[in-house]
Order: C-alpha cells, then sequence, then structure tokens
C-alpha cells in the first residue's frame, strides 16, 4: 500500500510526524510531480517513490536529480508515458516504474504488411470468429507455427490449467481447452507470441480488460438472459482493445481483416452499444474516472459498489495466466 503526498502539500512538523508513523507501520510513501526544494531533505528518509511528471521535467535534468538524491533508496517513477520513444528514454535512465499509455498506443510505421509473423494471429482470429469452431482449421493453423504450438503446449501443461496428465499434441490440447476455451484461450495465446516484443504490460492490460468484459457480461445477463450467448464476445472485444498496440496497426485496419461479429467492431471503432459500454467502464476504472464510472455503471445497471471486486477478480485471474505464457 503506497501512500502519495501530492506536491501542493506543505511540509510542516505535523507532516512530517504522520509521514514517519505511516512509515513505521510499513506504508510506503510518494512524493508526487516532484522538483527538488530543499525542505524534501527532512521527509525524503521516509520516501521510497519519487513520481517525475514528463510534462514538467525535461528529461536530461532528471540525471543530475538523480545524483542529488543518491544517498537516499529511492525508486523513480516516470508519470505521462505516452509514446514508445518516452518509454525508451525513461528505460535507459533507468526509471523503476512507468504510468502511463505508451505501450496501448501503436507505433507509427510508415510501410505496413502482414508479416509471417502476424499472418497466423490473423488466421487464428478469422477461425474463432466463426459461428462454429473447425477444430481441423484451428489445429492446422497452429501445427505449422512453432512457436505458437510451443506458446500453447506450455500454456496447457501449466499450473493455471494441468489436470494431471501431461498434454503433448496440439490436438489433445484443443480437445481439453473445448469450444469456450478455444475461442478464449487461443487468442491470448497467439497475441503473446506476436507482442513478444511489447511491454508484458500490454497483454496484461487485454488480459484483465477480457476477463472484466466477460464478467461483466456474465452478472448483466442474470436480468437479460440474451446476453448469455454474447459472453465470449464480451471477452474477446476486451482482449482486442489493445490490438492495434501489439500489431502497431490502426484498429480498423486490422478489423477488417477478421470477420467479426458487427458488436464487437461497433464497440471498437465507433464505441456504439452495450458492449462498448463495459468497455468504457473498465477503461474508467483503470484512469480513477470515478464520475465516469458511476455515469456508465448507472446506464449499464451495474452498482459501483460491485466493481471493485470485479476488477481485482479479473486482475487475479489474468496474473494467474499470463504467469504460464
Amino acid at each position: 500500500m503506497v501512500v502519495e503526498i501530492l506536491e501542493s502539500i506543505t511540509i510542516t512538523d505535523d507532516l512530517i510526524e504522520a509521514l514517519k508513523e505511516l512509515d513505521s507501520e510499513g506504508y510506503e510513501l510518494a512524493l508526487d510531480d516532484f522538483v527538488y526544494m530543499a525542505e524534501y531533505e527532512k521527509v525524503l528518509p521516509f520516501v521510497s517513490i519519487i513520481k517525475i511528471d514528463l510534462r514538467d521535467m525535461l528529461l536530461q535534468d532528471v540525471t543530475e536529480l538523480k545524483k542529488q538524491l543518491a544517498s537516499y533508496p529511492i525508486r523513480f517513477l516516470a508519470e505521462k508515458v505516452e509514446t514508445i520513444d518516452e518509454y525508451r528514454q525513461c528505460f535507459d535512465l533507468e526509471f523503476n516504474y512507468f504510468q502511463g499509455y505508451f505501450f496501448c498506443k501503436p507505433e507509427t510505421i510508415q510501410t505496413r504488411h502482414i508479416s509471417a509473423l502476424r499472418l497466423p494471429l490473423m488466421q487464428l482470429m478469422a477461425e474463432i470468429a466463426r459461428e462454429e469452431i473447425r477444430l481441423d482449421a484451428i489445429e492446422n493453423i497452429i501445427a505449422h507455427d512453432i512457436a505458437i504450438s510451443y506458446k500453447l503446449l506450455r500454456y496447457i501443461n501449466s499450473a493455471f490449467f494441468f489436470r494431471g496428465r501431461e498434454i503433448s499434441s496440439i490436438r489433445q490440447a484443443l480437445l481439453r481447452l473445448g469450444e469456450a476455451g478455444i475461442r478464449r484461450f487461443i487468442p491470448i495465446v497467439a497475441l503473446s507470441h506476436v507482442g513478444s516484443g511489447k511491454p508484458s504490460e500490454l497483454l496484461r492490460t487485454g488480459v484483465i480488460r477480457a476477463k472484466f468484459c466477460e464478467l461483466l457480461a456474465v452478472s448483466l445477463a442474470v436480468e437479460d438472459v440474451s446476453l448469455r450467448r454474447e459472453v465470449s464476445e464480451w471477452f474477446l472485444m476486451g482482449l482486442f482493445s489493445v490490438i492495434d498496440g501489439i500489431m502497431d496497426e490502426p484498429m480498423n485496419q486490422i478489423l477488417s481483416r477478421i470477420d467479426l461479429s458487427s458488436k464487437i467492431k461497433d464497440a471498437l471503432l465507433q464505441e456504439k452499444g452495450r458492449m462498448a459500454s463495459g468497455l468504457l467502464l473498465v477503461k474508467a476504472y483503470e484512469t480513477g474516472r470515478w464520475n465516469d464510472l458511476s455515469e456508465i455503471g448507472g446506464v449499464l445497471g451495474v452498482h459501483s459498489d460491485h466493481i471493485p471486486r470485479m476488477y481485482w477478480d479479473a486482475v487475479f485471474w489474468a496474473d494467474e495466466l499470463t504467469a504460464g505464457l
């Protein structure tokens, strides 16, 4: 648990005593939007994390700041990291943490073609989006891609899914998963392969959103039974919300090559429909936009008190799953 001290707070004796008490009770302390001032010397012995706003401090000034604070065991967090270049610069400056949307945005690349790495993913997505699963077609695609085959077999034999007997073939793995499992897990395995050069948090974000949207759809289906048929689509929609960042292509170009349902495409491309509201809900929770959360939850008929539990369950599930990939 980290207690954040805002830059607007005045350093007083009472504040110092309060921070000492929090430190003694095991809380970590973070200074927000840090710009060095002499009065901070009184609280730095209790601080674990310093947050640097990239919009307020030049990166070339960070090296000097780190020298000033070298005597303290402080970790550095870069916030408002909006581009992959900013992330790389901060990484080179040995920041410990990164906050922002750099990993969810595609890199701009002038020439684009479907590489050999991405082709199996697109073929798999097209098969999984079919109304009826064609097991032979999916097996054939996976069997011809060594990396995806390896990831699938490693995953199916991981602690997350292990059932007491090792699976050694693609066919066995698909039969173990079943139709619901194929629609849910094969896209994750394939995306983890294609996104191997990306920050791991990108795939994790997609998996959390997917599970959250699935849990949300199941909850809403209690009142609206027609939603029960859409649960797998809500999952796929949440997962695909990061596919542009993984594949470095605009979302509309990627989805034009996959025969997804109109509801998923409307949600991802136009923010239309109930699925879109589900995705906007989880995004609002991710970013702490509580007024938006309450408003969207009201439209969907979800009480805001239920959302934290749902999100935590999604995080727990995602962390267990991605540990095996």
